[in-house]
This record gives structure tokens, C-alpha cells and sequence, in this order.
């Protein structure tokens, strides 16, 4: 399956006098799919009734996210494992180090460069 993509012109910003190169730059076209159209693709692939999908990635995505708060990652075979990271506030001694120098918390998607983002030829 081919990714799109467009091509942009960039310099290398830790060289005065970088030549500039082209790189693809994947794009996102369109609206983003959401859980319903993903489970009406994959009912029309399949005998599952539409209501039996969503269920299934509802109660997915609900684990994957009982997982993750849990500490663990989450590796989906082929697609990529997914995690938490934080960023955090740093303090002088240990003792005053506590989850109230978590600012933010967000979940760490598969990085583009996994193998199962490498677009086809």
C-alpha cells in the first residue's frame, strides 16, 4: 500500500552553506477515520455485524488504555507498540519527587520509522 506524500525542500539546519535537498513528507488527506468507519470497513470485509465490531474496538481501546495507565506497553504484532510518556518537572531532592511533578502525561504512537510504516515501493 503506497503512502502519500509530498515533496519538500530543506537544508541541513547545522550547516551555513547546506545545499538544499528534497524529501517526502508524508500528508494526511481527508478527514481522520473514526471507529465507525474503520468497523464498517472491516464489516464489509468480514460476517461480523457492524454493532459486533465496534464493540470489539471499544472494549480494545479501552484495555489498550487499562494497559498503558497500568505501566505496560502495548505491542500490536505488525503495527507497533504503543506507551506512556510524561513530561515532568524536576526537583532537588528526592523526597519532594512525586506525581505532582507530572505536568502532562500522553500516549507515544508507533514511530514512523517502524517497519510496518515503511511505504511500498
Amino acid at each position: 500500500m503506497a503512502v502519500p506524500y509530498k515533496k519538500i525542500a530543506r537544508k541541513d539546519p547545522r550547516k551555513a552553506d547546506a545545499i538544499e535537498k528534497f524529501y517526502p513528507q508524508l500528508v494526511t488527506l481527508g478527514q481522520s477515520a473514526s471507529l465507525e468507519s474503520i468497523a464498517y470497513e472491516m464489516k464489509e470485509k468480514s460476517s461480523l455485524s457492524l454493532g459486533d465490531i465496534k464493540s470489539v474496538l471499544t472494549n480494545f481501546v479501552e484495555a489498550m488504555r487499562t494497559s498503558l495507565y497500568n505501566g505496560q506497553s502495548v505491542n500490536i504484532r505488525d503495527f507497533g507498540v504503543f506507551s506512556l510518556s510524561a513530561r515532568t518537572k524536576g526537583v532537588d531532592a528526592e523526597k519532594d519527587c512525586t506525581a505532582k511533578n507530572i505536568m502532562a502525561v500522553k500516549k507515544k504512537t508507533p514511530h514512523p520509522h517502524h517497519p510496518a510504516f515503511y511505504a511500498s515501493k
